[in-house]
């Protein structure tokens, strides 16, 4: 009845207005009509004439117009029945509410509007926590800063550069190496191809060595090769699916897998920032809530409780917000963020590692989705020393690949143009630069990069190292400190491998060494250098046990017998993951992970030999190719010893300052100078005036002017003297021994500038020519030569003794008649 009683009243309702209008209506009509009849014959007949007029009206009508009047009859009963049924019926219809009953409705409705202001705010509250996320995020991974670096020395300027303008897109291959360092290896059998002191039969047979040992193991595949072609590390995100929405990436130390994480997290903060409006690096793909995982904490907090990923992530964001985790964790589910999971390879007990690996692979299951279009993607960075060939196999695995020429320079120009920008703002207190102060400053980076890469491309030593992101960013920095590359390098070696050993260790959660046992690491890798540098084999499982039993036996003042294998094996183990210098090159097979640094350690061993035994090696070994960087390196650093040495020691007695056998010239100007001493050049002979105008403009470091400057692109008289003292002449016999006291001088440009000449000299007598390799021989292998210069800097020593260096090995090759006389 209650339904019955509702579908009356609806229809009541809306037939009553309908039908009141028709009679409103019908009623007007009637009465126009009536107000336009005679008065005198309407009053009588009208309701006569309107009957019969009706009955007339329907006679005329047809079958369709009798249908319609007739439904509308029905509509007019219906009505009718509808508001008597609704008056009949009444007690059906809906009752008045009680008050109590009315009050609890509105509370009711009050409680569901409160609770959908309050979904409301929070929905604004998660908004605004994600935002706020986002600008720390971006700001966070806004700049490069290479604090990191070791300090080796306070004038070592690190500066914060932008890492949008300084990061380089390396390449990877998909592939997942089964060794440390598989560049390394291509590298070393290239190198071998190239030995020409080797026999035909004697490099075939090192070459076919290699070839077999690395077919084999590396699974070194002709087809392989060619099938696996590199790609840009941006374009590794295409290739995720939701079926496979993680990858590995692999890399050494410094190979650039946190600055990658960083450059992706920031411009993907950026792009969620803009709401659409910011266009993401080509690759990248979808934009997507970054979330940066330091797996070093992680790890920290595992070793003190039992906590899950998830947890733990949970913990970190509520630092940020306290309502971030709900909207992150809202955001994982619906597939919307993109995890980067750093540091990996953090120190950590076998268990502890186990476990983070599993708790990974688990976080990584749980936030996978099916949805083709909408899911999140995982990105894992590993060192190749700490990668499990078991752990995330259904992944694929990206391996970072040593930066190529093309690479190498345009990092070269990013870092050197930013670090321009740097100095400039700088300069003008950190404001904002003025475009054209930002056009000067890129100019200035230009030449800057022009002049490095020339530098690092002359030395084979630096390019072997600029393949490396770290060491090439180490370069760029210690360059613009105003060290002298390659003739400060000793400098950059101990940055890096200072960087490897210890202060990224404990940046990124490993405590592999302790402050002596750095040393010890640094004795032991010295040890290993030297016995490959003298051997043209790799060292094998049980060379590497002898070395280290003997290193740690006379480190710790014991008998090797008490040294136990264990303690052999895990001091191996711990060097090796925790460096990256010393790698696994194959089954049984060890070697540094770059030549450059075996040529380092070798040279701080020999900076360890027993003065007399150094001696003995240099005259056996100054002019075999293979050592000649090492014995460079120990001359370097035994010059830096040297020059502290004059520092703190007052010089007990000076050698005579060389004074000239002719009348002093008189005073020139420095353009004058510069002016006669290119005149030199063109001659073929030159007189002892001449000869002693050399030496002098060796000691003259006055300015050039300006038009001058530019014209001849050197700066002082004593550069002009350095370019034509490496002009081949003819010297006349009366000085030849003139210049030989100049060596016993105490002014290293003077010593320095007697010995070009020599070296330079079309024909010099044996009798001068053993002299002057008597007397270089005694500068370098004598520590006490700081009281012979006590008055130069260091800069000067590391040149005097690089300039020492090679002219002995050109003396000498000359009196043996391997090389020719000409330069």
């Amino acid at each position: 009845m209650h339904t019955l009683y509702a579908i009356a009243d609806t229809i009541w309702k809306t037939a009553k207005w309908v039908w009141t209008g028709i009679v409103i209506v019908i009623l007007v009509g009637a009465t126009a009509t009536l107000l336009t009849q005679d008065p005198t014959t309407a009053s009588g007949s009208a309701f006569f004439q309107g009957i019969s007029g009706i009955h007339k009206w329907l006679h005329q009508l047809g079958e369709v117009q009798k249908i319609t009047i007739g439904g509308i009859i029905f509509l007019v009963l219906l009505a009718f029945a509808s508001g008597f049924f609704t008056v009949i019926f009444k007690r059906y219809g809906p009752q008045s509410t009680p008050p109590e009953v009315q009050a609890v409705f509105e509370y009711i409705k009050a409680d569901i509007e409160a609770k959908t202001r309050k979904e409301d705010a929070l929905q604004e509250e998660k908004k605004e926590a994600l935002t706020q996320y986002l600008q720390i995020v971006e700001e966070a991974n806004k700049y490069i800063r290479p604090r990191g670096f070791a300090q080796v020395s306070q004038e070592v300027v690190f500066a914060d550069v932008p890492l949008d303008e300084t990061f380089v897109a390396m390449q990877v291959v998909a592939d997942e190496p089964v060794y440390d360092a598989p560049d390394e290896q291509k590298r070393q059998f290239d190198a071998m191809r190239q030995r020409t002191d080797l026999s035909n039969e004697d490099r075939e047979a090192h070459l076919q060595r290699l070839h077999v040992i690395w077919r084999s193991q590396l699974k070194w595949d002709v087809e392989k090769e060619k099938m696996q072609q590199p790609l840009l590390l941006t374009e590794v995100l295409q290739y995720f699916t939701p079926t496979t929405p993680a990858a590995v990436l692999l890399g050494g130390p410094g190979s650039g897998k946190t600055s990658f994480l960083r450059w992706l997290t920031l411009h993907m903060a950026r792009a969620c920032l803009s709401y659409g409006r910011y266009s993401l690096p080509h690759g990248l793909a979808r934009p997507q809530v970054p979330i940066l995982v330091q797996m070093k904490v992680y790890t920290e907090r595992l070793e003190k409780e039992s906590i899950t990923l998830k947890q733990y992530l949970i913990t970190q964001w509520n630092r940020f917000h306290p309502n971030l985790a709900a909207k992150l964790l809202d955001e994982l589910a619906q597939g919307h963020c993109i995890v980067l999971f750093d540091n990996l390879d953090a120190e950590a007990s076998a268990t502890i590692h186990r476990h983070i690996l599993d708790v990974i692979d688990e976080f990584i299951t749980s936030f996978s989705s099916a949805d083709p279009n909408i899911y999140n993607r995982f990105i894992i960075a590993s060192r190749i020393t700490d990668n499990e060939s078991e752990a995330f196999s259904r992944y694929m695995h990206y391996t970072l690949l040593d930066l190529d020429d093309q690479r190498i320079d345009q990092m070269l120009t990013n870092w050197c143009r930013a670090l321009a920008h740097y100095r400039t703002q700088s300069a003008n207190g950190m404001q904002p630069l003025t475009q054209t102060e930002a056009a000067a400053a890129d100019m200035e980076g230009t030449k800057k990069q022009a002049q490095l890469s020339n530098i690092i491309r002359s030395n084979h030593s630096l390019m072997r190292l600029a393949s490396n992101p770290m060491a090439l960013a180490m370069m760029v920095i210690l360059r613009a400190s105003g060290r002298d590359l390659p003739l400060q390098r000793i400098e950059l070696y101990q940055m890096i491998t200072r960087t490897l050993l210890d202060t990224w260790n404990r940046e990124s959660g490993r405590k592999a060494f302790t402050g002596d046992e750095l040393l010890l690491v640094e004795q032991l890798l010295s040890n290993l250098a030297y016995q490959l540098q003298g051997s043209d084999d790799m060292l094998t499982t049980y060379d590497m046990a002898v070395i280290t039993r003997q290193t740690l036996a006379s480190f710790y003042q014991v008998q090797p017998g008490e040294v136990s294998e264990s303690e052999i094996t895990k001091f191996i183990e711990a060097m090796r993951r925790s460096s990256g210098l010393i790698v696994e090159g194959g089954e049984d097979l060890f070697y540094f992970s770059n030549s450059s640094f075996q040529q380092y350690f070798a040279g701080m061993y020999l900076l360890h030999m027993p003065q007399e035994e150094l001696n003995q090696f240099v005259v056996r070994n100054y002019r075999a190719a293979d050592w000649r960087e090492p014995l460079l390196l120990m001359m370097m650093h035994k010059s830096r010893q040297i020059y502290l040495r004059r520092l703190v020691h007052r010089p007990a007695s000076t050698a005579p300052l060389w004074q000239p056998h002719t009348q002093p010239l008189p005073r020139l100007k420095p353009e004058e100078r510069a002016s006669g001493l290119l005149t030199i050049i063109k001659e073929q002979q030159l007189t002892r005036q001449e000869v002693e105008e050399l030496l002098r403009a060796c000691t003259d470091t006055r300015p050039l002017p300006a038009n001058k400057q530019r014209e001849l692109g050197i700066d002082t008289v004593q550069k002009v003297a350095w370019r034509v003292l490496e002009q081949p002449f003819i010297l006349p016999e009366e000085t030849f021994n003139m210049l030989l006291e100049a060596l016993d001088a105490s002014e290293a440009s003077l010593c320095e500038g007697a010995i070009m000449i020599l070296q330079h000299s079309k024909f010099l007598p044996q009798d001068i020519q053993q002299r002057a390799v008597q007397k270089i021989q005694q500068i370098l292998l004598d520590d006490t030569i700081y009281h012979q210069f006590s008055k130069m800097s260091y800069f000067e020593i590391l040149r005097l003794y690089n300039t020492l260096f090679k002219s002995l090995k050109a003396l000498v090759d000359r009196s043996q008649g391997n090389v020719s006389n000409s330069p």
